[in-house]
């Protein structure tokens, strides 16, 4: 009966590690990416497919990994730094997003404006989508907070104007108009008028269609 007790205060202890393990939110990088993560499926989502080469500061990123973010900063890793598939790790933390670690990249001289470098896809558009996708505005508030500029356009990319009309976040292409966006206009309400939305989103293009064309005049 000794010997069985043993064995069942083992088992007991092995079941509670595993329950610990499953508890936490991410694992240590490793070889450029995470082990066992939770939110993979987060991660595709918001980047098209799952990095698995990245520097030690985009690891640290996509891991959640505050401690392994501020190592990488103080041993002088740039938040604006391509990774191997085009994104920084400041456009990793805007995408998930990790907001608190997008803070701190902007604090350590993250450009609220870079772009990905094949789909020239703002740092804004990834936030805007993660704000449609998941309802999760974070990102997007720290980027407008941060001075991001709106009537930025990347070489041969979109605006984040452009962008509000193709994901359907016209309420978004309101504010940003609120805000002083002003980028080719004449485009913005062809691309509007190219649209159609649900009921409840269709009376705000009408309204940003006439808001638009009031910046041709």
């Amino acid at each position: 009966m000794g010997k069985l007790k043993t064995i069942g205060l083992i088992l007991a202890g092995l079941a509670m590690l595993a329950a610990c393990g499953a508890a936490a939110v991410e694992s240590t990088p490793k070889n450029g990416a995470c082990q066992d993560v939770q939110d993979r499926d987060r991660i595709v989502d918001a980047l098209g497919y799952f990095p698995n080469r990245l520097s030690p500061l985009g690891a640290a990123v996509l891991c959640n990994d505050a401690a392994g973010v501020e190592r990488a900063l103080k041993g002088g890793a740039s938040p604006n730094a391509r990774e191997p598939g085009g994104e920084t790790p400041l456009l990793i933390a805007a995408a998930i997003p990790r907001t608190d670690l997008l803070k701190r990249l902007l604090a350590s001289g993250g450009d609220p404006n870079s772009w990905e470098k094949d789909a020239r896809t703002l740092a804004l558009h990834y936030a805007l989508s993660a704000g449609v996708q998941r309802d999760d505005w974070s990102a997007w508030d720290v980027l407008l907070a941060s001075h991001a500029d709106i009537n930025f356009r990347p070489p041969g990319g979109a605006t984040i104007a452009e962008d509000a009309v193709s994901l359907g976040a016209v309420d978004k292409l309101l504010q940003l108009l609120d805000r002083g966006y002003h980028v080719d206009p004449a485009r913005l309400v062809r691309e509007l008028e190219a649209v159609r939305y649900d009921a409840n989103t269709e009376p705000l293009r009408l309204q940003a269609i006439e808001r638009v064309r009031a910046l041709m005049r």
